[in-house]
């Protein structure tokens, strides 16, 4: 689940450039928002109300790194298929939420 994830993931990037990198062990997943992917301006405030607005969705998100910019989205060890598409699937609802007001 955890390259199910990931994949996914990484076709969200694709939609938000904000996600300017992912960093990922199995199901352990940092997502670090910046405001342009080449000048790599950490985006903590947005990141902290992605992370509000995912509760908001039904989606716990954790923070970390240095500045705050990174999400983390660690599920359950036993999450399956369907799981997955709906983290992604509130995630992106957050991230709309926020960033394309």
């Amino acid at each position: 689940m955890g390259a199910y994830l990931g994949q996914k993931l990484l076709e969200l990037a694709e939609r938000f450039p904000e996600i300017g990198d992912m960093r990922q062990v199995g199901l352990h997943i940092g997502l670090e928002l910046v405001d342009d992917p080449k000048r790599q301006k950490p985006l903590e405030a947005e990141a902290a109300a992605i992370r509000m607005a995912g509760f908001k969705h039904g989606l716990i998100l954790g923070m970390g790194g240095v500045r705050r910019n990174v999400l983390k989205v660690k599920p359950p060890l036993i999450v399956n298929q369907d799981e997955c598409d709906e983290i992604i699937a509130k995630l992106e609802a957050a991230m709309r939420q926020v960033l394309r007001k």
